[in-house]
């Protein structure tokens, strides 16, 4: 399990638990009476305050707990950070922090504590292995940075709020079901005015998770920023990205494709995110894992184009890294230096056509049913002709959905000019013939992960090989994805691409044998039944 994911067990999930114990007792205590008027709004905002104020408090122990940190001696054990360290702390009238290192090949680090004079910046061992001295002085710099604008302090402050909202939404609900239960004129007036105020708070809290994580991105940026404007070399941060997120992959060789759910343990005060980064492994993962900064170029394209990216990002803690290293590199030319990357490409198009085109397929359904509603309403006006007609419209959108979804001109390609396509998304995928060696599982030491990752001479990607039913995935990944790893193959896929750049598997050739996929072919099939079906009742009923 990497660092990231251990970290938000420890804190978030530990938190999350102990409040959804304390709203599930308000609630049977509200249904049994004991707490009633007013109170069954109050309590559950107190809970609330009560939980974050608990997690600032003991958060830091936890963590202490938690991990192997191994406390060090700057002058002794880090002698090149030292100096550093304490010029930076001593400037900004801070209290220099208790450092730690975790024995951790993932490369990244991270601050907490109570408060900027009662701070703990912790490293892992794979920034000593990826990046260099300068370098780690740049990474240090960066979380420095968070000590100083007291980051941890102010997130946690924040994240009391769509607490809050949930809590109202949770006694809306609570108060609704009370009021609808009693009885007399206002009872169903009281029952409206908390429903309304569930669905409001739902909605503000919904919004107010957004605005907590652009808080987020927005210290995330300022720490970058601190970095460069104190070591003078915003550059040192920009490669330090790069290889940071080149390591994150390369060490922990990826959690699968959108990392099977756990993105939702994003931690805010890291100083990389692996979710963000993987975006970035193939122009910085070549045969020797040196850092390309051209192809990096290339790659940050998506990330500053593709509307797809935007809703990425709204989901982030942290800035997409081609935003975190444009901004760097627009630092290194106020400063006077020369860019890590200087990305001077020119957007040739505004690719909005591509994701309205994507998001029609994706909705389809909803599309072809709402057409096929107005259809019987306004010109058949008929309520009988709308059975029929839905199911022919189902048959349709799937169809439809299937062709756009798995093209099937497949063309050779390579893994670095697939991540530098500005146009690649989710839905529509791009199809494309991979030739490369199998370098590991999907999910390393889990023995029935049936995603693999390919290296090719110009980059790393992960193949998500998914068959219609997953115990088909669950077996192939027991009993024969092992026997791929360390051999050359053939991969015949979609290309897509979201939060990760990855290929859908349709074919995998290797040694002679092939393993195929067959979800396209599922979903024509069933949407000739559907047509099908339709066509027969249509041709009855006429």
């Amino acid at each position: 399990m990497g660092l990231r994911v251990r970290m938000a067990i420890a804190i978030a999930l530990l938190f999350a638990l102990l409040f959804a114990a304390l709203m599930f007792l308000y609630v049977l205590l509200t249904l049994a009476g004991v707490i009633t008027g007013q109170l069954v709004l109050i309590v559950p905002v107190a809970i609330a305050v009560v939980i974050v104020f608990l997690q600032w408090a003991v958060g830091p122990y936890i963590l202490k707990w938690v991990y192997k940190i191994r406390w060090v001696d700057l002058d002794s054990e880090l002698p090149m950070l030292a100096p550093f360290i304490r010029k930076v702390c001593e400037e900004n009238k801070v209290k220099v922090p208790r450092v730690g290192v975790i024995d951790d090949g993932n490369p990244n680090a991270f601050v907490f504590g109570h408060t900027r004079n009662h701070a703990n910046l912790v490293i892992t061992r794979g920034v000593f292995t990826y990046c260099n001295q300068e370098e780690q002085v740049a990474v240090v710099g960066h979380e420095i940075g968070h000590i100083v604008h007291n980051d941890f302090v102010v997130m946690t402050i924040i994240s009391v709020i769509p607490l809050i909202f949930y809590a109202l939404y949770i006694g809306g609900r609570v108060m609704s079901r009370a009021a609808s239960r009693s009885r007399g004129r206002s009872s169903g007036q009281a029952a409206l005015i908390a429903l309304a105020i569930a669905a409001i708070s739902f909605v503000v809290y919904f919004l107010s998770q957004l605005v907590v994580l652009l808080v987020s991105r927005y210290r995330e940026s300022w720490a970058d920023d601190f970095s460069g404007r104190t070591t003078k070399r915003p550059s040192l941060l920009a490669s330090a990205l790069v290889k940071i997120a080149y390591g994150l992959i390369y060490e922990n060789r990826g959690a699968g494709v959108e990392s099977k759910g756990a993105r939702r343990y994003e931690n805010a005060l890291m100083f990389s995110s692996a979710r963000g980064s993987r975006s970035f492994v193939a122009a910085t993962a070549g045969p020797t894992g040196e850092v390309q900064p051209d192809l990096v170029k290339r790659a940050m394209a998506w990330d500053l184009w593709n509307p797809w990216a935007k809703l990425v990002q709204l989901q982030s803690s942290h800035p997409l890294p081609a935003y975190r290293i444009k901004a760097l590199g627009k630092l290194s030319n106020e400063l006077g230096e020369r860019p890590y990357v200087d990305f001077d490409l020119v957007k040739p198009e505004l690719y909005i056509d591509d994701f309205l085109k994507d998001l029609a397929a994706k909705h389809a359904w909803w599309i072809f049913g709402l057409l096929t509603l107005a259809f019987g309403f306004f010109y058949m006006r008929s309520l009988i002709f709308l059975p029929v007609a839905l199911i022919i419209a189902s048959g349709l959108a799937l169809a439809y959905f299937a062709l756009y979804h798995y093209p099937t001109r497949f063309k050779p390609g390579t893994v670095a000019d697939l991540i530098a396509d500005p146009k690649a998304g989710p839905v529509k995928g791009k199809p494309v013939i991979l030739e490369g060696t199998i370098i590991g599982r999907g999910t390393p030491g889990l023995v029935w992960s049936e995603d693999l990752k390919l290296q090719d001479a110009t980059g790393l990607l992960y193949l998500d090989y998914n068959q219609v039913l997953r115990v088909i995935n669950f077996l192939v990944g027991l009993f024969g994805t092992q026997q791929l790893v360390g051999q050359p193959v053939r991969a015949t896929g979609w290309y897509r691409r979201y939060s990760i750049p990855y290929l859908d598997v349709y074919k995998l050739e290797f040694m002679q044998r092939t393993k195929t996929t067959y979800n396209m072919m599922v979903r024509l099939i069933i949407s000739g039944i559907f047509l099908a079906l339709g066509a027969v009742w249509l041709i009855a009923w006429l």
